[in-house]
């Protein structure tokens, strides 16, 4: 029932106020106590009725005078961070805003501001006052403030962290203390940070977790906005040498077997579930069993096997069962059977039988970054004896043999295999090489996206291919580059593609993460047949037939030049172009050469285009065309899509009775089905077509083609 009156007070207060306006204020969450104030201050209230230039009541922590209980303020609200004040008078107004007034009711736990037009623009709610301080909620923020009876503002001037510096291992944990300066600050909190939470975290109460080796930065900042900072700079030293494989899974392995000073040293020797050693390894010295194959205490899922008929669900080593996680510390364990798999993989790591400081062994190397492990041919021990020492390496997993939980799995090599198959008796005496948990498993490459797929490229050039990783996070996003050809193209570490002769080559990027993914760019290399030949430039466009084209018309001296006119089959330009003086009479399809002007004009090597060839000129699949002026003259210019060699044909008009400069009209060598028209080379700004047919007396440009060499 409070709850509904302080929303209609509000509401009616509004009205009132807003006069023609109605503010709308949203309902209160939570309820009125007893004594006038909030029980909750999770509020999320007020939406600024003002859409202008609405102003902020209060900045961080502001300060006051006092209060008289249960009337509306009287005094001054000042000492803000940046020394600037906001004063609120007897009279209800205040020179925070120009003409605003205000209502502050402690008893009602409001404080209600309105601009010079009486809408309101702020709602803020008291949640507790004291003599000495008031909390609010600003609810066009939903922020909680304190505000402190105080003419000044302390800010922290300093921090000192104890101790300065940390020398940790891996799974401790140390306690930092911040001293903030001065002690009288009005908020001596501090937020904690790690640069570097792989390697050590950080909780709000500055306790320091060692997670791994390395070394990181402890920060803690004032929480005043003061920006004042201190630093303790943590190492963290780990025990046991490992070694990242670049594997999947992120896998990380030791150097050394367990109770070896070095990776050749053969170590301890351990039954499987057994964390110490000893001299006898046999059924009646086994820890988990009762003197028989058949009478396993722990880790059984076959009754068969089992003391009594024992049974258990236990498929993998307990860590207070595991040699690796008792002798070394709870950052590691023994391998699993999958850890094994994983790291004799083919796709991640090559095997190689080799010696190391004169002991016998496996070398392991990541085919991810080139790392190694060695594994010692350590043999094994049963009863009093050691077997196989210096020929055979039998290493234990942490995985039960579920189909006779009497024996467990193991790697198993010698000097012609390798294995991760095999088991065996559980209280035989075997070495273990431990790895790290706890690791952020690497992300394998799923995909790789080339800037292109194919590329034409002039034999000598060159062309840059970038590679793409997905997903962005993967853990190597390194690739090698390869070609399939380099007679075609060669490609260099960067991916940098260079042509070196006619042909096709395919250019691969290949993960090295050992995910096998790749990615192909297809690469055609030409050779740029552009020259010149009876004194006249062509330009080699890279054109399926083979066809290059002059780069200007006959009778011009650059590609913008108009050159001359010729009606269809004669070789001469004239002054006039007319049905009446037009003399060649011939209704062959093609102009022979004694009638075609290019050949005549330009010589043996050039001909009048086909209209085939201004059909290929044109094609969208070989060039782009665009419209575009070359020194003052309009025209097309037409660039090849495989070598990007281009020429320009002006606008360059046509001649019937009298000159018309509208368009460009260029002779095939090819007639019509009208005896008295031929096919040409037609465009304006905005189109260009090679089908187009008109009269052969028409006086018309002729740009020369020649065939590939």
């Amino acid at each position: 029932m409070k709850k509904i009156i302080l929303i209609l007070s509000i509401l009616c207060l509004s009205v009132v106020r807003a006069s023609a306006q109605t503010a709308i204020l949203p309902p209160i969450l939570g309820d009125m106590n007893d004594d006038g104030k909030l029980s909750v201050v999770d509020i999320t209230l007020l939406v600024n009725i003002n859409k202008g230039n609405i102003p902020t009541l209060f900045t961080n922590l502001e300060d006051f005078s006092y209060i008289v209980n249960n009337e509306k303020v009287i005094g001054t609200w000042y000492s803000t961070q940046d020394g600037s004040s906001i004063t609120f008078n007897p009279d209800s107004t205040t020179d925070y805003h120009n003409a605003a007034t205000y209502e502050f009711y402690p008893n009602k736990n409001r404080i209600l501001v309105y601009d010079a037009l009486g809408y309101i623009v702020h709602a803020i709610f008291l949640t507790e006052i004291t003599d000495q301080y008031m909390d609010v909620i600003d609810y066009s923020t939903n922020v909680t403030t304190r505000y402190i009876k105080s003419t000044s503002w302390i800010l922290v001037s300093g921090i000192t962290l104890t101790p300065s510096t940390l020398n940790m291992s891996p799974g401790e944990t140390s306690q930092l203390t911040a001293t903030t300066i001065p002690s009288d600050a009005i908020n001596t909190e501090v937020t904690w940070t790690s640069s570097n939470e792989n390697v050590v975290t950080v909780d709000t109460n500055g306790l320091v977790t060692a997670v791994a080796g390395g070394s990181c930065t402890i920060t803690a900042t004032a929480q005043d906005g003061s920006g004042v900072t201190a630093t303790c700079t943590v190492t963290v030293s780990e025990t046991h040498e490992y070694v990242d494989l670049g594997l999947p899974s992120g896998t990380l392995w030791a150097t050394c077997n367990i109770g070896a000073a070095t990776p050749e040293d053969y170590g301890d020797y351990f039954a499987w579930g057994e964390t110490t050693t000893k001299s006898n390894y046999n059924l009646s010295t086994y820890k988990y069993c009762n003197g028989s194959w058949d009478t396993m205490t722990k880790y059984c899922n076959n009754s068969s096997y089992g003391y009594n008929g024992f049974t258990d669900t236990l498929k993998e080593l307990e860590p207070e069962d595991d040699a690796a996680y008792v002798n070394w510390g709870s950052n590691w364990c023994m391998p699993s059977e999958e850890q094994f798999l994983e790291l004799i993989n083919s796709s991640y790591t090559t095997t190689t039988w080799t010696t190391q400081d004169g002991k016998y062994g496996r070398k392991i190397t990541s085919k991810t970054n080139g790392n190694s492990i060695f594994l010692p041919t350590a043999g094994y021990r049963d009863v009093t004896s050691l077997y196989d020492a210096s020929s055979r390496g039998l290493y234990w997993s942490r995985t039960l043999r579920t189909s006779n939980p009497s024996q467990a799995r193991y790697l198993d090599f010698n000097s012609s295999n390798i294995d991760t198959g095999n088991y065996g008796g559980r209280c035989y005496g075997q070495g273990v090489r431990p790895v790290r948990v706890n690791q952020t498993p690497s992300v394998m490459v799923t995909g790789i996206s080339l800037s292109q797929s194919s590329l034409t490229l002039n034999s000598g050039t060159t062309a840059q291919l970038t590679a793409t990783i997905t997903p962005t996070n993967a853990t190597n996003t390194t690739v090698t580059w390869s070609s399939s050809n380099e007679s075609v193209a060669t490609v260099d570490a960067s991916g940098k593609v260079t042509a070196v002769g006619p042909g096709t080559a395919v250019i691969t990027a290949s993960a090295t993460d050992g995910s096998g993914v790749s990615a192909s760019c297809t690469v055609t290399v030409i050779t740029d047949k552009s020259g010149s030949i009876d004194g006249h430039d062509y330009v080699d466009l890279g054109l399926p037939s083979g066809t290059l084209w002059a780069t200007c018309n006959i009778g011009a001296t650059s590609p913008e030049g108009y050159g001359g006119y010729y009606a269809w089959g004669e070789t001469t330009t004239k002054s006039t172009y007319g049905s009446i003086n037009y003399t060649y009479s011939s209704t062959n399809s093609e102009l022979p050469t004694s009638a075609d002007a290019a050949y005549v004009r330009w010589g043996a090597n050039w001909r009048i285009p086909s209209s085939g060839q201004f059909a290929e000129l044109i094609n969208s699949s070989y060039t782009t065309t665009t419209w575009t002026t070359q020194n003052g003259k309009y025209g097309f210019k037409i660039t090849s899509k495989t070598n990007g060699n281009s020429i320009f044909l002006p606008n360059a008009g046509y001649y019937s009775d009298m000159p018309y400069y509208t368009g460009g009209y260029y002779w095939s060598r090819n007639k019509s089905n009208n005896n008295t028209s031929a096919i040409y080379l037609h465009f304006y700004s905005d189109f260009i077509n090679y089908n187009y047919s008109g009269p052969r007396y028409y006086g018309q440009s002729v740009r020369p083609v020649r065939n590939s060499e």
